[in-house]
């Protein structure tokens, strides 16, 4: 299982009481675009290492599966800063 970026004691994860729940969702948001990112770049760095070491054959299979990562990277990216900038 994956790490995560925040600990049982983190505003993230135990917002305050007196936080809306717009600012508790917005919380969550950031917080979940950062743990897929963080999920993605662990089975793309996998998935790297094993494309490095099989054949041609395999090779096209075992590159989408990266891609898949990285774009998953991509698109956490992309959603944290949506957030921000809302």
């Amino acid at each position: 299982m994956a790490t995560t970026v925040t600990t049982e004691y983190s505003p993230l994860q135990n917002p305050p009481h007196d936080f809306s729940r717009r600012q508790v969702l917005f919380l969550d948001g950031l917080r979940y675009s950062v743990e897929m990112a963080q999920i993605a770049y662990k089975r793309l760095n996998v998935s790297l290492q094993s494309v490095s070491r099989i054949s041609d054959k395999n090779q096209l299979i075992s590159s989408a599966e990266a891609m898949l990562y990285a774009w998953a990277i991509v698109d956490s990216a992309h959603r944290y800063r949506d957030l921000l900038l809302a």
